[in-house]
């Protein structure tokens, strides 16, 4: 399958030092059936080339909102992935997910942002909104029992970042005012604006999730990924080889049409919908 010139951008040349072919895929939230498609479309491209392992970066977010959080913990912490070198980092909705695990104080906030649907995905009923503590603690209860051991196995060892060559892999970005070093999880899980509207210099060109946009952004300091998976239907990765970087799509697609995936400049996005943070 071929891939047109003209979604390739090199405009930055920042450059993906690991030696072969890598892939950021953006915010999954629970839609497992278009992770399975992003995985044989990368599957399709790189196996004719028989070279080493393509690394695949998960950008994080991989439970919440959508039908499925546990079918995408299954995928993700199972042998489905052993054709590839896997990073996987740290989302927002993932910590959300292992505070509730946890019992942390008012970790219970985390049911009002798509919680729910990951605690219906395990078959627990979550509890009433504006429950009592009890009913809470007693869904949380039932919600640790139903979350297998791999699953939060493999909440507890994300990462937060991942760097190659130019690149920092993070799911929300950076704080711009303070070094790399000096940035919080809060700062790589959360930030948006100070991050977004930056113009300051950045050690390294940013590739995150996070804050959706109707496409894959491509930016002189950053990467825009999430395409709200959730909402629009439409998963997004980006092809890194050397310099190039290559926006890839996958969505449902419920016409008579053969091919389940179209390459960026095929598709028109639907606008998003509100999201929350």
């Amino acid at each position: 399958m071929t891939i047109s010139s003209s979604t390739r951008h090199t405009f930055w040349e920042a450059e993906f030092q690991d030696n072969r072919v890598g892939y950021a895929i953006g915010d999954i939230h629970g839609c497992a059936d278009l992770l399975e498609l992003m995985l044989e479309r990368i599957e399709l491209m790189e196996r004719p080339a028989k070279q080493r392992k393509p690394k695949l970066i998960f950008l994080g977010d991989y439970v919440d909102r959508g039908p499925d959080s546990r079918r995408v913990l299954e995928l993700l912490s199972s042998n489905r992935l052993d054709a590839f070198e896997c990073i996987f980092l740290l989302g927002n909705h993932d910590a959300a997910m292992l505070s509730f695990l946890n019992y942390e104080p008012q970790s219970e906030a985390w049911l009002s942002h798509g919680g729910l649907d990951t605690l219906i995905s395990y078959g627990v009923a979550p509890p009433p909104v504006g429950a009592p503590q009890l009913l809470v603690h007693r869904a949380q209860a039932e919600f640790d029992r139903a979350v297998p051991d791999e699953h939060k196995q493999f909440l507890k060892q994300l990462r937060l970042i991942y760097i190659s060559g130019e690149y920092l892999f993070v799911h929300a970005g950076m704080d711009p005012t303070r070094c790399l070093a000096d940035n919080t999880a809060h700062d790589f899980l959360w930030i948006r604006r100070p991050f977004l509207e930056s113009k300051t210099p950045l050690p390294y060109r940013v590739v995150h999730g996070h804050t959706p946009v109707t496409a894959a952004q491509f930016h002189p300091q950053r990467i825009a990924v999430d395409t709200g998976a959730y909402a629009t239907g439409v998963l997004t990765a980006v092809r890194f080889s050397g310099v190039t970087t290559t926006p890839i799509e996958v969505r449902r697609e419920n016409s008579s049409k053969d091919a389940r995936w179209f390459e960026t400049n095929d598709v028109k996005m639907p606008e998003p919908r509100r999201y929350f943070p």
